[in-house]
């Protein structure tokens, strides 16, 4: 009856690091995405929002904020740039600016379509680089604070006599983000 009880404790509190580890992530999604929606947003509304102003009226400008907003989506979680502490930190600042660029490529030809000519290019680039700048600060800082909140796993490894555990050892010791090895026995 108390291991029943120890175990439920456990499977508890199990579940609740991650509820939290999950809501974590969340946030700094949150941040990343909201982020790189204002700057586009901003951008848009300084060098290109009079192109939809008399066609569209201010719907265009919503429009192109909600198309852009989800192609940033749909690549970003395609390339797994939300994927913070699965990914190390490097990997998951090359995802998300992957789909930034892709995103921002898209985004420039419909801006191109919508004014029916070749647009300058220069906001966009620009907004590029600054999107970019910032998913380096995004990207350092969650990974950063989900290690600080989340440490690696501490764990024991046990194998028989005849097999070398090295192979094994050192591909976890890869990943000492995630996992430390504190003994082999």
């Amino acid at each position: 009856s108390v291991l029943l009880y120890l175990e439920f404790i456990t499977m508890k509190e199990s579940n609740y690091k991650e509820e939290t580890k999950r809501f974590f992530v969340f946030i700094a999604n949150v941040i990343n995405f909201v982020s790189l929606l204002g700057i586009w947003y901003a951008m848009w509304m300084r060098n290109y929002a009079e192109i939809t102003a008399r066609p569209f009226g201010y719907k265009g400008n919503w429009l192109v904020l909600a198309v852009y907003g989800f192609l940033l989506f749909l690549l970003t979680n395609m390339y797994g740039g939300y994927r913070v502490g699965y990914h190390r930190q490097a990997d998951l600042f090359f995802s998300a600016v992957l789909a930034l660029f892709f995103t921002n490529g898209i985004s420039y030809v419909q801006i191109c379509l919508l004014g029916a000519r070749i647009m300058p290019l220069k906001p966009v680039l620009l907004t590029t680089v600054l999107g970019t700048l910032v998913l380096g600060v995004w990207a350092w800082a969650a990974q950063k604070l989900y290690q600080r909140f989340f440490p690696p796993y501490r764990m024991l490894m046990v194998y028989d006599g005849r097999t070398t555990a090295y192979a094994l050892i050192e591909k976890m010791m890869s990943r000492d983000d995630k996992y430390s090895i504190c003994e082999a026995v």
